[in-house]
């Protein structure tokens, strides 16, 4: 519990190489360049996703992302904690998104 205590307040950002684009009711995040281009993979968001990848810009906490999912969306607490730390584990792992160093970043 403390871990994602943690890992809650953590902030990120969207890697620039990953466009998001919304086709026919589907959004899309597709890699243009670099080595996420290499992947040649699309990744398809459902709402709640698309949601979360909006506002990893970079300056909001996860917990203050997981509080306006809970706002926005019909899901509980503890459900929408959990759902964004794995979102956000896979989007790091797909080097998709990066940790922002906020101490560097108030500098």
């Amino acid at each position: 519990m403390n871990e994602s205590i943690k890992f809650l307040g953590k902030v990120y950002q969207r890697n620039q190489d990953i466009v998001c684009r919304k086709i026919a009711d589907e959004t899309i995040l597709v890699p243009i360049c670099g080595n996420v281009a290499d992947m040649q993979m699309l990744f398809m968001l459902n709402p709640v996703a698309e949601f979360v990848w909006q506002h990893l810009e970079g300056n909001a906490t996860l917990e203050s992302i997981r509080v306006d999912i809970v706002e926005n969306f019909d899901v509980s607490r503890a459900e929408s904690g959990k759902d964004i730390v794995d979102f956000v584990l896979e989007l790091q792992k797909l080097d998709l998104i990066c940790e922002v160093d906020m101490e560097k970043k108030s500098v």
